[in-house]
C-alpha cells in the first residue's frame, strides 16, 4: 500500500561483497529520520482535533498496550482503517 507524503524517502548506497565470489553488490538503505516519539504524535493529534493532548495520550497507551495482548494471543492486528 503506498502511501502520498510531501517529502521523499532519502536513501543511501550499501556496498556488501559476496566473500566466496567477490562480487559486489549495492543495495539501498532507507536513512532514518529522528525518532517520533508518542508525545510528539499525541500532540500532533491533539493540535488537529478537539480531544486533549493527555487524552490522545491515553488513548494511545491503551492501543499499544491492547494491540500487544491481541499479538501476543496468535491475532492480526490492523490500524490502517482507509487509504491516504
Amino acid at each position: 500500500m503506498a502511501y502520498k507524503t510531501k517529502l521523499h524517502v532519502q536513501y543511501a548506497p550499501h556496498i556488501t561483497t559476496n566473500i566466496r565470489t567477490g562480487v559486489k553488490k549495492v543495495t539501498a538503505h532507507i536513512v532514518e529520520k529522528e525518532e517520533y516519539s508518542i508525545d510528539m504524535l499525541a500532540a500532533e493529534i491533539a493540535t488537529a482535533t478537539t480531544v486533549t493532548r493527555p487524552d490522545v495520550k491515553a488513548v494511545i497507551d491503551a492501543l499499544i498496550d491492547i494491540s500487544m495482548r491481541h499479538l501476543c494471543e496468535g491475532h492480526r492486528v490492523v490500524l490502517i482503517t482507509a487509504k491516504i
